[in-house]
């Protein structure tokens, strides 16, 4: 069980067990008004001197609960599971005595007040921890056999009549031994098993917002909702077709040494906030980020079924980026702080995706030959001069809607580290953004 489960219900243990105290003096009054009103003999004594001891119970369990010691409080509880279970005990017996004091137990074992045990059952499960509601369950079935050996024990007459059993002093031993006693364990399972039911729904649904918590922070709202109905579509490693976009901060290296740690953390976070907005608001997903640098992948889990859909929403992203960045920048020159550059590369085709490695080693992820040369393709940014720069595989993917946003440098043939044959480049922008932006080139530390 997750430590959020184990404080969840420990917390509403602590409630419960107060309310269920409240329930008590709710029962005890009852049954105190009846007392009085309908019984005026032994029988009345038996009951009396029965509630007074509920009562003390009563008192003391609050000013335990009011102490707020949770373990304190718990102990106590396992006692007055028993304590409830032994005065009705003693009462039952009580109220079977004869003239000669002497108990008759064929006449106890009959007594209706057995079925107040009942109550110290429910208020136990309303606790939801199983182990009070099977020590009440286990002291009711030992208070019935108890019952059954004292009589024997006292030679009770004996009968496989039910009639008689019924109308007169005799023990109809196998009812007494298996009637009664299967209504209880029946009661009792059924309470053990409603509340083992909602603790293992607890657990799902922790283990579900868990899981949903942590998708949050790679996929879009609307891609977290697809994986959680169909856990399917998140599968092992696989090959399949990915656009892979790679976003570094430029001269990063001075921008850390030039403040605090705290400040960095700070500038790094708010910095990744923004940025993957404009991620997942274009439908891209985020593989990892790495320092400074991230990594957004879009197609998975699965490619869009429209042709050139995840290279468009790629490169809108992209441009995005670069919006979100100047509001960045207007708000950091307002501060009077330098202003900071991205660079962007995109690339798409063919790479594994899916859970990849084993145990506490797994996780979602792209790998391939795709992903590097993205990686490369962004490190050319900063040779070119250049903010975004994209790939012929990508540029041949998009849609007429897309490039009509866009300015397009073809930067011919282009040899990238790691790649034999040289890479066909297109250095891009929005159609608005001023030309003299593009070339004010950025180095890296």
């Amino acid at each position: 069980m997750s430590a959020v489960v184990r404080t969840a219900l420990a917390e509403q243990g602590d409630s419960a067990m107060m309310m269920a105290n409240r329930f008590r003096y709710v029962f005890l009054a009852l049954l105190s008004v009846l007392t009085v009103v309908f019984m005026n003999d032994r029988t009345a004594l038996a009951t009396g001197i029965a509630l007074l001891f509920f009562w003390v119970t009563a008192v003391a369990n609050t000013i335990i609960l009011r102490r707020h010691n949770l373990r304190l409080s718990v102990a106590f509880n396992y006692i007055v599971a028993v304590l409830d279970c032994l005065i009705i005990f003693v009462m039952i017996v009580f109220q079977a005595e004869l003239s000669e004091q002497r108990p008759d137990y064929v006449l106890a074992l009959k007594n209706e007040n057995f079925w107040i045990l009942l109550f110290p059952l429910l208020l136990q499960s309303l606790q939801f921890r199983i182990k009070p509601v099977v020590l009440t369950l286990a002291s009711m079935l030992a208070i019935q056999y108890s019952l059954i050996a004292l009589a024997l024990a006292d030679h009770a007459p004996l009968t496989t009549s039910f009639q008689e059993a019924r109308m007169g002093g005799k023990l109809f031993l196998m009812d007494a031994l298996l009637k009664r006693p299967a209504i209880v364990i029946i009661v009792g399972l059924v309470i053990i098993y409603s509340i083992h039911r909602t603790i293992q729904m607890l657990r799902s649904l922790e283990d579900s917002k868990q899981r949903s918590l942590i998708l949050s922070r790679y996929f879009s709202p609307e891609i977290v909702k697809e994986i959680t109905a169909t856990p399917d579509i998140v599968q092992s490693g696989h090959r399949q077709k990915v656009t892979i976009l790679f976003a570094d901060i430029r001269d990063f290296t001075p921008l850390s040494e030039s403040i605090s740690p705290d400040e960095l953390v700070a500038f790094l976070a708010e910095f990744r906030e923004q940025m993957t907005q404009v991620i997942f608001a274009s439908g891209g997903s985020i593989d990892k980020f790495i320092g400074d640098a991230i990594m957004a992948t879009f197609g998975t889990p699965r490619p869009s079924p429209l042709a050139g859909k995840d290279s468009s929403n790629a490169v809108t992203s992209a441009l995005g980026m670069g919006e979100r960045l100047d509001a960045i920048n207007a708000d950091r020159k307002a501060r009077q702080l330098e202003p900071i550059r991205i660079g962007i590369g995109i690339h798409s085709g063919e790479a594994i995706v899916g859970n990849i490695g084993k145990g506490n080693l797994l996780e979602y992820s792209v790998i391939g030959d795709t992903v590097n040369t993205a990686s490369r393709i962004e490190d050319q940014c900063k040779i070119q001069g250049t903010d975004i720069i994209i790939s012929s595989a990508v540029y041949s993917e998009l849609d007429e809607k897309v490039k009509s946003t866009l300015r397009v440098s073809p930067l011919g043939p282009t040899q990238v580290k790691g790649k034999k044959e040289a890479l066909q480049l297109f250095a891009i922008s929005a159609r608005h953004t001023i030309e003299g932006d593009l070339k004010n080139p950025g180095n890296d530390q």
